[in-house]
């Protein structure tokens, strides 16, 4: 009789979902699993290994598109000026989310006009030069400290998307 353990399930899934092809933590994770030793941690460590491990090779290259950025830095920017004045509507309630839009849009207004947005690295820079400055004024702002600390959020955003150039091609109003 064989010994049932809590992952003999997941083991048997790892057996359909890994039949296409071989993965050198599959050997480990199925191991571990069989035999009963690991423990759900490490079973889920391996598993989340894995899956980055398969994403990393599926996406290809893309090149830097600097009319794309602008294009998204111009709509986010009117996006923004929109939630503004939906949370101007809210009253006090909303004043959160105002510093955030206007952060948003204050962010997007420096750099959508900027040379910088022509290469990846000359933008990255730019990022980083705006993310080191000490405060942020911008007009229609209700709490500075809490408006500093969206546009460092936001500028970190796009320091992320920067790096990895992904999230530029989406261009709704609503991300």
């Amino acid at each position: 009789m064989q010994n049932a353990t809590p992952f003999s399930g997941f083991a048997n899934l790892l057996g359909i979902l890994g039949g296409f092809v071989h993965f050198p933590a599959d050997d480990r994770l199925r191991h571990v699993v069989e035999m009963g030793r690991g423990s759900e941690r490490g079973a889920t460590y391996l598993w989340r290994r894995m899956t980055l491990w398969r994403g990393m090779t599926a996406e290809p290259f893309k090149q830097w598109d600097s009319e794309t950025v602008r294009k998204w830095l111009e709509c986010r920017a009117i996006a923004a000026r929109a939630d503004q004045a939906a949370a101007e509507r809210s009253g006090r309630s909303g004043q959160d989310d105002c510093d955030k839009a206007t952060a948003e849009e204050m962010v997007c207004a420096l750099l959508k006009g900027n040379a910088a947005t022509n290469l990846q690295s000359s933008f990255h820079d730019e990022l980083k030069s705006l993310l080191e400055r000490d405060e942020y004024v911008f007009r229609g702002v209700y709490d500075d400290t809490r408006f500093d600390r969206h546009v460092r959020t936001y500028l970190r955003k796009l320091i992320k998307m920067t790096k990895i150039n992904t999230g530029f091609e989406n261009i709704s109003r609503y991300q």
